[in-house]
């Protein structure tokens, strides 16, 4: 693992494409990283291709086009890969037939999903509906509903967990937008879309079809797009089980940048592993142009 490297002195000719994770990279707990924005801003200034890969499914990708303006750089909608959009990609690309499903999750995934034509319950639908062992015996579950797509849901209750695995008891695929297990809030470690979906898992003995990070698809969709060169494509990104796995298992390089979740000290514990830690091709301080 190499440190102490300069973003734009030591990366800037070996790269074409910059792939960017949000949370904790550009922005954490709400406050801008420093420097980050005037680096995106001189890498599309030198013609370089800037693409935002986040595992974050609480927005569209609208959505992120507006919170990434709010902070001085305005991207347009197709360099935005949330896993909100890429999950409804992969169901429309690979399980065409899909036509309606089960969104444990936010309004940013039922909206996505049906930009490409799958139908979804109404996400609030359920929200603060009672369950019990009697109320499960009688429970009946809409027959149109052909998956389950889980996601973060602060909503998220007994009544979604057990419709849920009833869908799956019966054989509709379990897709997850990702496993992150927590988010940084204040300095604080906020239950993540991770403890959703293995709380569905582990009612139903089944793993989910994890749509975003670590799996690789993200970097699948943006090499078909736009026809790049995996040596030529740079991830950065501040979670190690996440981010820079999700390089090492894509083929592609990665920077630790350290303005987020992951500190010294786990990188320490983590290099303790041997060979089976998880590590990145470069560590960096900041963004720093």
């Amino acid at each position: 693992m190499e440190r102490k490297y300069d973003f734009f002195g030591d990366f800037i000719e070996r790269y074409d494409v910059f792939l960017f994770d949000c949370d904790g990279v550009l922005w954490h707990g709400g406050e801008r990283v420093a420097h980050a924005f005037e680096t995106l801003q001189k890498l599309t200034d030198l013609g370089k291709r800037v693409l935002f890969l986040t595992n974050n499914s609480t927005l569209t990708r609208e959505e992120y086009v507006k919170k990434i303006a709010s902070y001085g750089y305005t991207p347009r909608i197709e360099q935005i890969y949330s896993t909100s959009w890429v999950t409804a990609q992969y169901l429309k690309r690979k399980h065409p037939d899909i036509k309606k499903v089960y969104v444990v999750g936010l309004e940013s995934v039922a909206k996505e999903l049906e930009e490409v034509g799958i139908a979804s319950q109404p996400v609030a639908a359920h929200n603060g509906m009672e369950m019990n062992m009697t109320l499960f015996k009688d429970l009946t579950i809409d027959p149109e509903l052909q998956a389950v797509v889980a996601a973060y849901d602060h909503n998220f209750n007994y009544y979604k967990l057990c419709y849920a695995s009833l869908l799956i008891q019966e054989g509709r695929p379990f897709v997850a937008t990702n496993e992150d297990s927590y988010i940084v809030i204040g300095g604080r470690k906020l239950p993540g879309g991770g403890t959703v979906v293995r709380a569905i898992a582990k009612a139903t003995e089944t793993e989910p079809l994890v749509i975003g990070k670590p799996n690789p698809y993200m970097c699948e969709l943006v090499c078909e797009t736009y026809s790049v060169e995996k040596s030529r494509c740079l991830f950065i990104g501040d979670r190690l089980d996440t981010d820079i796995l999700f390089a090492r298992n894509a083929g592609i390089n990665s920077a630790l940048v350290m303005t987020g979740v992951t500190s010294e000290e786990e990188l320490k514990r983590e290099d303790a592993k041997g060979e089976q830690a998880i590590r990145s091709t470069f560590i960096i301080k900041d963004l720093a142009c």
